[in-house]
């Protein structure tokens, strides 16, 4: 029987060949050594599994698997998870990097604090180019003993998901259904997770978080999320309230607790995001109307 690592590193990849290297080697180079490197490669048509491959071949701590066809980015995610084994689980991506303490202090974190469910440092942003362009740091709200505190402060939050990059335990992460492939899903997982327990915040910014504009452009981020998501009515809010009055749902909170959760979700969708439910119900009307008119019954539009 294989023996299970202490920490899973799961890292979904689509033609990162420019900076796998960098990302394999600074994860190897930990001062944490037991773990796994999951990586899995989206179909990609770069030289991705050359180098992937050459690092499972030296370190048996690397383990190569390639999908038969693009899953989507959230799709990738989702079966990094799967495929991998250890207590703590952590996703990579091919163009970060984190300092080679990272592991070792989140992880000293989380067994000091076994109410915690993830653990997570500062992250330094970098542009294009490398240059450090903004540092974010976590807020005080993650270690807040009350479940309704923190599923309100992280509803409320429009920050950046920079948490889903911590250290975390597999159980509750698995249990909430790891990453779904919806546009704005790592929101509602990082809800989730702030119902399920506190997020743990450490000094500094040893997560490397890249931000590249001119390799976003151009995308559809539903359709590149999850492909099945083309030609669906761009109802992006909706689906997103809906999911998160669920996540509410599915939660052990105590009657009158959950109600003002749900409440909290209802007055975030019209307060916040009033003009966008309506907008995307216009813009939907608009498509449905276009369909019939031309005969195909069906949204003659992007996803969203």
């Amino acid at each position: 029987m294989a023996r299970i690592p202490l920490i899973s590193i799961g890292l979904p990849v689509y033609n990162g060949a420019a900076t796998l290297d960098r990302a394999l080697q600074c994860h190897l180079a930990q001062d944490e050594p037991d773990l796994e490197i999951v990586v899995v490669d989206n179909a990609s048509t770069d030289a991705t599994a050359k180098i992937a491959l050459s690092y499972a071949d030296a370190d048996q701590r690397v383990r190569y698997v390639r999908n038969e066809r693009n899953l989507g980015l959230v799709g990738n995610f989702a079966r990094a998870l799967h495929l991998s084994s250890g207590p703590y689980f952590k996703w990579a991506t091919h163009d970060d990097w984190i300092d080679s303490t990272y592991l070792s202090t989140t992880l000293a974190a989380l067994r000091a604090t076994p109410n915690a469910v993830l653990a997570c440092t500062g992250v330094a942003v970098h542009d294009g180019t490398g240059r450090v362009v903004e540092r974010w740091q976590p807020a005080d709200w993650m270690t807040d003993p009350s479940a309704l505190r923190r599923g309100h402060r992280q509803l409320w939050d429009r920050d950046e998901t920079h948490q889903m990059f911590g250290l975390i335990r597999r159980d509750p992460l698995v249990r909430i259904g790891g990453m779904q492939g919806y546009l704005g899903a790592a929101r509602v997982m990082l809800l989730e997770l702030a119902l399920a327990g506190p997020f743990l915040q450490l000094p500094g910014c040893a997560y490397h978080y890249t931000v590249d504009e001119s390799a976003r452009a151009g995308r559809s981020y539903s359709v590149y999320n999850d492909p099945s998501n083309a030609g669906q009515l761009p109802l992006r809010t909706w689906r997103l309230t809906r999911h998160q009055l669920a996540a509410v749902g599915r939660h052990g909170l105590p009657l009158h607790e959950r109600s003002a959760m749900r409440g909290d979700v209802l007055l975030r969708a019209v307060g916040q995001d009033g003009r966008r439910l309506a907008a995307e119900l216009y813009r939907s009307g608009e498509l449905l109307v276009r369909g019939r008119r031309a005969g195909t019954g069906s949204p003659d539009a992007p996803a969203r």
